[in-house]
C-alpha cells in the first residue's frame, strides 16, 4: 500500500511538472520575434548660457519598439508618444534653453542604433523611425486581425528591464475595440512598454502597446489592427515637429 501511494505520488508529480512546461512555453515562431526587438532609448540634453556661464540638464526615457520592413527596408516601429517631445521643447525655448533629444535604439546584441524619424501618426500612436546600418530581422504584419478571446504574445522592457540575449515576454486575451478607438489586451504593461509588439502565435504583428489603465496594470491598449495596417501601408511623410532639436 505505501508503494503504490508512492508511486501515485511520483506520477501526478510528473504530470504537474511536464503540464506547467507545456503551458508555459511559447510557439517557436514567437520566440524568434525576441531578435526584431530593440529597447528604445531618448536622451534629452537642455542647454542655457548667462554671461558665458553654463548650465545643462539632461534627462532621458526608455521605451520599447520592433523591427519592420517598409517599402523594402528594415525600420524601426514604436509608439509616437516616444518620438513626440514637443511639449518639452517648447517649454525648454521658453525658459531660454537649447535643447538636443537623441533618439536610439539598443537591439538584442547590445547594439545602438542612432534613429531618425520619418514618420508620425499622433491619432494611433505610431512612430516608424530608420537608422544607418540598421541590421535586426524584421517583424511581418499579420494577414488578419487579432481574435476576441484568444492568445496574445508580447516582447517589452517595462521599467527599462532588458538585457543582452534578455526580453521580458508576456501574454494575455485580446478583448476587443475599446471605445472604438483602441484595442484592448490583458498583456500586463508598465512604463518603458511603450511601442513594444503584440504578435499572434505565428510571431506576426497585430499590435503596438501605446498604453496602460492606471490603476491596472493587466488592461492595457495598442492601436488597433486597422490603425497598423493603414500606417504601414502608406507612405505620406509627416512634418517633424522636433526639427531641428533631433540629433
Amino acid at each position: 500500500m505505501k508503494i503504490k501511494s508512492i508511486i501515485t505520488f511520483l506520477s501526478m508529480l510528473m504530470l504537474l511538472f511536464f503540464g506547467s512546461c507545456a503551458h508555459n512555453t511559447a510557439p517557436s515562431q514567437v520566440r524568434k520575434v525576441k531578435n526584431t526587438f530593440v529597447k528604445m532609448d531618448v536622451a534629452i540634453t537642455l542647454v542655457r548660457c548667462v554671461n558665458g556661464q553654463c548650465e545643462a540638464i539632461r534627462g532621458g526615457s526608455v521605451a520599447s519598439g520592433a523591427g519592420v520592413s517598409y517599402k523594402g527596408v528594415t525600420h524601426i516601429l514604436t509608439a509616437n508618444h516616444v518620438c513626440d517631445y514637443s511639449d518639452v521643447v517648447a517649454g525648454a525655448i521658453i525658459q531660454g534653453y537649447t535643447p538636443k533629444i537623441i533618439i536610439s535604439a539598443i537591439d538584442v546584441s547590445g547594439q545602438k542604433y542612432k534613429l531618425t524619424i520619418i514618420k508620425q501618426e499622433p491619432a494611433s500612436d505610431l512612430c516608424l523611425l530608420k537608422g544607418d546600418k540598421l541590421d535586426i530581422p524584421t517583424l511581418s504584419l499579420s494577414s488578419s486581425p487579432p481574435e476576441k478571446s484568444h492568445k496574445y504574445y508580447n516582447f517589452a522592457a517595462p521599467a527599462g528591464v532588458f538585457g543582452p540575449g534578455v526580453v521580458p515576454l508576456y501574454n494575455g486575451y485580446y478583448a476587443g475595440i475599446y471605445y472604438g478607438i483602441y484595442a484592448l489586451y490583458t498583456i500586463p504593461v508598465y512604463p518603458g512598454s511603450s511601442g513594444s509588439p503584440i504578435v499572434n502565435e505565428d510571431g506576426e504583428l497585430v499590435g503596438m502597446v501605446h498604453s496602460v489603465h492606471r490603476n491596472f496594470h493587466h488592461v492595457s491598449f495598442s492601436s488597433t489592427y486597422k490603425q497598423l495596417k493603414t500606417f504601414l501601408s502608406t507612405s505620406k511623410k509627416e512634418t517633424n515637429p522636433l526639427f531641428p532639436f533631433l540629433k
